[in-house]
């Protein structure tokens, strides 16, 4: 058995395409908390095995959740799959599920999860305490059960993960899944042939981030963020591709924009063939696909002081090379 576990859409599209290269079909999508939408998790029941699993975020709670998880509720409901497994895919070798698998001894192949996996150095004090607590190494394929590390390649690679990191070429996978379980992928998160075509019409596109949700910015500093970054764009060429988290209802505050507001993950963008030619976003890694394809616009966390006081300097990733008029 193949065990896939899935918190989001960028997650969820990598293991319905590595599904497609293997010619097992035992395979278990292990999906988790709440992000992807129900219509999505409907239509995937129709074809797939998953397991769900909603836990609690309280972080005040965390620690003896992580304890509770590992220990008592994934043994039951996970337990039973021990012995069938002969490949797990994860992108994080520190949520409790993968942590359980790892803690039964058994080898993960750890892909991509955003800009941390470039990462050298974790010295957090979450990670300190799992660290003392569930004898856990440093994060991010470091572990000696982390079998290989899956990349895009888009920042260096840290020096000691690098003889385990392999690059992913999402195209070259793309390319070989057979037509109708293509159709079936694009099917399953409800973008439209309307939709497509629509987009082929496009030159540019602005992925925007969850700031408001995750408490960055306000509602309000984030779309007048947005307004002038939009502001230096053509509207009949550009396209809004909002996050999967995001609840901004983007249509109300740019009506002569077209928006994506169905939940998927940008990467699928980058496979059906469209005529991209500038990406734009402020630290979204989702325009590592584009790297290769098309002019990008990367206006870094500096673009706002709240931005950079929460996150972080982001150069490591990309240096930043577009600028507002203030932050000239």
């Amino acid at each position: 058995m193949n065990i896939y576990i899935i918190y989001n859409y960028w997650e969820l599209l990598l293991s319905l395409i590595l599904i497609g290269q293997e010619n097992n079909k035992n395979n278990l999508l292990i999906v988790v908390e709440n992000e992807i939408d129900k219509k999505i998790i409907d239509r995937l029941k129709k074809n797939y095995e998953i397991e769900q699993f909603n836990f609690s975020t309280n972080k005040f709670l965390r620690f003896i959740l992580f304890y509770y998880k590992i220990y008592y509720l994934l043994p039951k409901r996970l337990g039973k799959f021990l012995k069938d497994i002969e490949k797990i895919n994860s992108f994080s070798d520190q949520d409790a599920i993968t942590r359980y698998f790892i803690m039964n001894k058994k080898y993960i192949n750890l892909y991509e999860h955003g800009a941390i996996n470039y990462m050298e150095e974790f010295n957090s004090i979450n990670q300190k305490v799992k660290e003392i607590f569930f004898k856990m190494e440093k994060p991010y394929g470091r572990n000696e059960f982390v079998k290989n590390v899956y990349l895009r390649g888009s920042a260096p690679i840290p020096k000691d993960i690098r003889r385990k990191v392999k690059i992913i070429n999402l195209e070259k996978l793309w390319s070989n899944v057979k037509p109708k379980n293509k159709e079936s992928i694009v099917s399953i998160f409800g973008l439209s042939i309307e939709s497509q075509k629509n987009l082929k019409e496009k030159e540019i596109i602005l992925f925007t981030q969850p700031f408001s949700e995750i408490g960055v910015l306000t509602e309000r500093e984030k779309i007048e963020l947005y307004k002038k970054i939009i502001k230096k764009y053509s509207k009949e060429k550009l396209v809004i591709k909002n996050h999967p988290q995001e609840k901004t209802n983007y249509k109300k505050e740019f009506s002569d924009i077209m928006v994506l507001e169905k939940k998927f993950p940008s990467e699928l963008l980058s496979l059906l063939g469209l005529n991209l030619k500038r990406v734009v976003t402020i630290n979204s890694t989702a325009i590592s696909i584009f790297l290769k394809k098309a002019k990008i616009d990367f206006y870094g966390s500096k673009v706002h002081p709240k931005i950079f006081s929460s996150l972080g300097d982001d150069s490591f990733y990309m240096k930043r090379n577009c600028f507002l008029d203030e932050d000239e």
